[in-house]
């Protein structure tokens, strides 16, 4: 996806875990600490700042990823931001792109697909990335699910276990 680089994607993993054990998109962006604060008061509803109850790496990592996917002239993300910076202001604008981008990634992760907007020459190079990081990383719970998501190759297998 556009702004999700290796480091990202790495990060997107190691904090949200199994995308399955979310039901809902409010629950992924609630965890990750970017749901908006509510203040009620009689009739009165209005929405404030984000909650930040969630991981200050993950909503750092999806602020810069979110800079990343504005920075493209023809994507979707910097039209979205165009049409919400002068109304929100830069710094809102972004977080809610990162809110968005945020949940585009669980999504995708989630039905186990690739995003609409995958070039697939960046796909391969992207993966074969996270590949190199994972190899000096202990065995993850989901080896399983990453080697039928990220395919089967002939000279690589699911990343190897460090020996204690």
């Amino acid at each position: 996806m556009p702004g999700i680089g290796p480091w990202a994607a790495v990060v997107l993993w190691a904090i949200l875990g199994d995308p399955r054990r979310f039901q809902t998109a409010r629950q992924v962006t609630r965890y990750a600490g970017l749901d908006p604060t509510v203040h009620q008061s009689g009739e009165a509803d209005w929405r404030g700042h984000i909650s930040r109850q969630g991981s200050p790496l993950l909503r750092r990592i999806l602020v810069e990823a979110a800079w990343w996917a504005v920075r493209s002239a023809d994507g979707p993300w910097a039209r979205q931001f165009a049409a919400w910076a002068p109304r929100l202001g830069k710094r809102r604008a972004i977080v809610a792109i990162a809110r968005k981008l945020l949940l585009a990634a669980w999504r995708v992760w989630r039905e186990e697909r690739l995003a609409r907007e995958v070039h697939p020459r960046r796909y391969q190079k992207k993966l074969s990335r996270i590949r190199a990081t994972f190899r000096a990383l202990p065995p993850y719970p989901l080896a399983e699910r990453w080697a039928r998501w990220t395919g089967p190759t002939a000279d690589e297998g699911p990343p190897p276990a460090v020996p204690a």
